[in-house]
């Protein structure tokens, strides 16, 4: 199923928090209440996860989800293009 997807950046040597917002078809909050999602950033070539960790839900009444991650992280991750996925 095609979903919307913006561009994503992480800046070293500071802490990054990523907002998810889970929307049905009719652009509606989605309770995610309960859920477990897990964001895998993968590498542009598809062949290493570079990245793999829940979600923390915010407000998940409304859908908000947000990935926190800290400078120690993302330290060892060459800088690239990639992709990304929520489980």
């Amino acid at each position: 199923m095609p979903v919307y997807a913006k561009p994503l950046t992480l800046h070293k040597g500071v802490d990054n928090q990523i907002q998810f917002q889970f929307l049905n078809q009719e652009q509606k909050p989605v309770n995610i209440t309960g859920k477990e999602i897990t964001c895998r950033i993968i590498s542009y070539d598809g062949h290493a996860v570079l990245i793999q960790k829940a979600l923390t839900l915010q407000l998940p009444a409304t859908g908000i989800a947000s990935l926190y991650l800290n400078p120690a992280e993302i330290e060892d991750i060459v800088p690239q293009k990639a992709y990304y996925s929520l489980e």
